[in-house]
């Protein structure tokens, strides 16, 4: 029940729940809508307190005012995002979301009741539940029907990555994987470790769950590989032998266990085994095409909300959760 557990939190810090003593106020207007104050310090603690177990400690001061300023601007964002599915008729509905709770339970070999007793175990009822697991849906419907639409990948770039990583390459198996790296804290002790590895344990379960390794690797991975997904490749031979038995040991599209190494806690995801001396463009074209296009999907979601902050009315009432 891991997974079940795990979506249900990272629900559970998007929902409208604030903390009893906090007195809530509108801090922005989107268009006709409002974020309240009890919305961003819910999404801003969150982070918080993954920087905290990521660093084994309080964070710097400094640091929290961006913090709750960006959490302020996602907030937005997803206004508009869910304004703008609404307007074009790609709002989850209740048959997506029967669907999405029907597939997880599938995984985790229960029944869809017990999903739900996991969620309001963790404080999420049934209804504040599926309405936060409709816009996960929508989002992903957006990503993948108007921002896919977006990505242009040409012939000449898909040769050239064929170049790059087959045909000028020596001989020998490689592994294609996706990498989170999260360090240890420079002075190590029991506790912080501990910490580590328990984040390692819940990054790895949202890579599980929701499929998003490449997003998750450019969150929290410290490799770096981090800002292309975490895309590395590794050559049979080249690499430490804890890493090797986790990278070469595993069927492509699984997830590895946490692997410990001098540097951190290390996550992979397996994408495909290769020689690259044996690998004709034809076998390979349609997986670079893919690839490709994934990396340009994120670039064009970024210009694409940016369009829809130019075209909509929003203000920011509170100075302090300005960005300078």
């Amino acid at each position: 029940m891991k997974r079940i557990w795990l979506l249900a939190t990272a629900l559970l810090v998007l929902s409208s729940n604030a903390p009893a003593q906090l007195v809530d106020k509108v801090v922005a207007h989107v268009d006709k809508d409002v974020v309240l104050l009890s919305e961003v310090e819910v999404a801003a603690r969150r982070v918080i307190e993954e920087l905290e177990r990521r660093n084994g400690g309080k964070i710097p001061i400094d640091m929290i005012p961006p913090i709750y300023q960006d959490a302020l601007q996602q907030l937005v964002e997803a206004k508009l995002i869910e304004a703008y599915a609404e307007r074009v008729e790609l709002t989850a509905d209740n048959t997506d979301i029967d669907q999405m709770i029907s597939n997880i339970a599938q995984d985790e070999g229960v029944e869809p009741d017990d999903i739900y007793a996991a969620a309001a175990a963790e404080g999420l009822p049934r209804d504040v539940y599926r309405r936060e697991l409709g816009k996960q849906i929508t989002r992903m419907k957006v990503l993948h029907g108007p921002i896919r639409a977006r990505v242009e990948v040409s012939d000449a770039e898909i040769q050239a990555l064929h170049e790059e990583r087959y045909a000028q390459q020596k001989p020998g198996l490689r592994v294609r994987t996706r990498h989170i790296l999260i360090p240890w804290a420079p002075e190590q002790t029991p506790e912080n470790r501990a910490q580590i590895l328990s984040l390692a344990a819940s990054v790895r379960e949202k890579a599980i769950q929701t499929g998003e390794f490449g997003r998750l690797a450019a969150e929290y991975s410290r490799a770096p590989t981090a800002r292309d997904g975490g895309l590395t490749t590794f050559r049979e031979g080249d690499v430490a032998q804890e890493i090797a038995t986790a990278v070469f040991g595993l069927p492509p599209g699984e997830v590895s266990p946490i692997v410990e190494t001098i540097h951190g806690a290390n996550i992979f995801q397996i994408l495909n085994r290769f020689d690259p001396a044996q690998i004709a463009f034809a076998d390979v074209e349609a997986n670079l095409r893919a690839e490709l296009t994934e990396r340009k999907t994120a670039p064009a979601f970024d210009s694409w909300v940016e369009e829809l902050r130019q075209n909509h009315y929003i203000q920011i009432l509170d100075d302090e959760l300005k960005r300078n």
